[in-house]
């Protein structure tokens, strides 16, 4: 009985690594700025995220993440509103 709940336990563990959950699908967004912390803001008030800085110490060059229920256009016309002159693009 007690080999039986061994084996039995063992085989769930082996199951469980080997489930794979379901990954959060995100979009991701370039955006070229000159005012990180307005971004943020734009940022925070959408529920986006800015993850990290693409162009090293220059800081002006951005990857944005996006909930993938969040409509992506609306969020690009936001941040349009913001770029004064700047690029967004798109992954």
């Amino acid at each position: 009985m007690k080999r039986r709940i061994w084996i039995l336990t063992a085989a769930l563990i082996v199951l469980s690594l080997f489930h794979a959950g379901t990954a959060s699908a995100q979009n991701r967004l370039i955006v070229r700025t000159t005012n990180l912390p307005l971004l943020k803001n734009a940022c925070l008030l959408n529920l986006c995220q800015v993850t990290r800085a693409l162009d090293g110490t220059i800081g002006q060059l951005f990857l944005v993440t996006v909930p993938s229920f969040l409509p992506i256009q609306t969020l690009e016309n936001i941040l349009f509103g913001f770029r004064n002159g700047r690029e967004l693009v798109a992954l």
